[in-house]
């Protein structure tokens, strides 16, 4: 009972890296195979004084999920089910990349090049910031209604962005599709946590991290070029090709949206078929009066008003003007607000500020953020390093992320299945931390001189440090919560990794265009066509030989110093590793 209580206050568990026999018993076991319903206020009230009491029963952990939030399956209605899911989750992730292609025929349609870019920061505000909300609204309405719900929104976003005739309408409705994704994404490993044991979760899990990788090769690929691509890398007598028709130019961009209906649709008929939860307890209106409608609206505009100020600095307005400190001003006391809504007035809070307290959540969370920050960094300038130093277009500078991309899809599968095999996952979470580590720092010595060998390797390296965190974060934060907090603690690692994302991009991107114009007052002199290089790194090769040196070192400066201030990134990333301990993935608190 003191052993639940010091869970509670952020002790117990957090003192010992390895707990003994009985402290795996009371207090590392707040595995989550079983997912907590909310019930109505007086219900909760109570489940909450026997949380502080300490006065929770220990449960061993059945084969399949328990509990009432969740359902065993037969090995065919698994399979059908765990497909369906994947093709959600494959569509949302794709939905973040297939668009970029397409953005300059969509500019030219609407003639509105100016504000192209909110086609995609729309979708990011909304994605990222109902993440939280979509957690724990599948605690209170049920995991089965809340996904279906979720990807209904998406759906139906998708078909208003084909049916767009305006700017206006397509950023509108972007955002519409972005919020429905965001509660795909939570939604499908939430589902998964209640399909299975908390120790079969990282290989199952480790699947679905796959997909991220996927979709971050062909998304791009399906949204723009002109004719059939094929990229080969040549290694040895190996070698790799893609090709692949370009649905932006064989068809009118509107079908980048529209072909998300017959998948998505298969998603549905499957969830509703064969997905069956018990029913969550209480009737509609009593569920409504659970809902923390204060900690949400704080958390949607605190999210938005941040992530604005992120997206807008050092590109719409100068990072230390009145727009961009406005909103960053406003967020952090919208966040204040939170914090104090949610630990003083919240009877059930959106984001219940406890799990904080608690070490191993609190260091996936941040090691989440700043893994971000790395990792889209790398994902969006990478490509430009292959358009200047190698004359790539974007299209087949993409291309060049594989060797990365394929790392990751391998070892985040691996390690899934090395956690469910071995029930552990500190020592895989700290190796990846130093394989990111090491992998930014040998891509800062890249020059416009290194070797296929040195490209290839070094994006391999990065690559295996990802695929090592990106899913063994959400399992491992998944360990040391009670099961109510299960929904949210998993939404929240998707939250700050998304949020990291928008940070990186936009911080890395200020310390870029700020290198490129110094490096271009050094070494190039005056001229229009200098003028023009630093706007566009597709021109370069359209210049006389004699003027594209300079020009590219220009550029390959400035990415290297983006892989330099990744290196601190990484490593804080790595330092809250060790923040996560090993617990019990064989009990469950209820």
């Amino acid at each position: 009972m003191q052993a639940d209580q010091d869970l509670e206050k952020g002790g117990g568990a957090t003192k010992h890296a390895l707990p003994t026999p009985e402290q795996s018993e009371s207090i590392e076991s707040a595995e989550s195979d079983v997912t907590h319903v909310e019930k109505p206020q007086v219900e909760q009230n109570e489940t909450a004084k026997l949380d502080e009491s300490g006065a929770q029963p220990e449960q061993k952990q059945e084969r399949g999920g328990s509990g009432e939030q969740a359902v065993r399956l037969g090995k065919k209605e698994f399979a059908i089910v765990y497909v369906g899911l994947i093709l959600g989750l494959f569509l949302a992730a794709l939905d973040q990349t297939i668009v970029s292609a397409t953005l300059p025929v969509i500019a030219s349609q609407f003639n509105a090049l100016n504000q192209i870019s909110w086609i995609g920061t729309s979708y990011l505000l909304t994605n990222t910031a109902f993440q939280p909300l979509f957690g724990r609204f599948s605690d209170i309405f049920g995991r089965k209604p809340t996904f279906l719900a979720a990807i209904t929104i998406f759906l139906i976003g998708s078909v208003l962005c084909g049916a767009s005739q305006n700017i206006i309408m397509l950023i509108v409705f972007r955002a519409v599709a972005g919020l429905g994704a965001g509660g795909i994404i939570s939604g499908v490993m939430i589902i998964i946590s209640g399909m299975v044991p908390l120790k079969d979760r990282g290989k199952y899990q480790g699947y679905l991290g796959a997909v991220w990788g996927v979709s971050a090769i062909v998304g791009p690929l399906l949204g723009g070029g002109k004719q059939l691509l094929e990229q080969s890398y040549p290694l040895r007598k190996w070698r790799l090709s893609v090709c692949t028709p370009a649905l932006a130019d064989k068809a009118s961009w509107r079908w980048i949206f529209y072909i998300n209906l017959p998948i998505g649709a298969v998603t549905l008929v499957v969830v509703v078929l064969f997905l069956h939860f018990p029913p969550v307890s209480g009737n509609f209106k009593s569920k409504l009066s659970t809902v923390d409608y204060g900690g949400s609206l704080l958390v949607v505009a605190a999210t938005i008003c941040i992530l604005l100020a992120t997206s807008w600095g050092g590109t719409t307005y100068p990072w230390r003007s009145a727009p961009i400190i406005v909103c960053y001003l406003i967020g952090g006391l919208l966040i204040i607000a939170l914090a104090v809504f949610e630990g003083k007035v919240a009877v059930a809070p959106i984001i219940p500020f406890r799990i904080f307290k608690i070490r191993t959540p609190l260091g996936c969370y941040v090691l989440n953020l700043f893994m971000g920050m790395v990792f889209f960094g790398i994902v969006y300038y990478v490509p430009i390093y292959f358009q200047a130093a190698l004359y790539q277009d974007p299209t087949t500078s993409g291309i060049s992320l594989v060797p990365l991309v394929m790392a990751m899809v391998i070892f985040t599968i691996s390690s899934g299945i090395l956690i469910s095999k071995l029930e552990n996952y500190v020592w895989l979470i700290r190796a990846g931390g130093i394989f990111m580590t090491v992998g930014v720092g040998m891509l800062s010595t890249w020059t416009q001189y290194s070797n296929e060998g040195e490209r290839i390797g070094y994006l391999i390296i990065a690559g295996v440090g990802f695929g090592l965190l990106f899913q063994t974060t959400v399992v491992a934060a998944q360990t040391a919560v009670a099961p109510k907090d299960l929904a949210i603690s998993i939404s929240l690692c998707t939250f700050c990794r998304l949020l990291g994302g928008a940070f990186g991009v936009s911080i890395l991107g200020s310390i870029f265009n700020d290198s490129l114009a110094q490096n271009f007052a050094a070494l190039v002199p005056n001229s229009q066509q200098y003028a023009e290089a630093k706007t566009s790194v597709g021109i370069i090769k359209t210049f006389p030989a004699n003027i594209q040196p300079p020009i590219i070192e220009c550029y390959v400066r400035g990415i290297r110093l983006i892989f330099l201030v990744s290196i601190p990134l990484a490593g804080i990333a790595f330092i809250a590793s060790l923040l996560i301990q090993q617990h019990s993935m064989r009990t469950s608190r209820k």
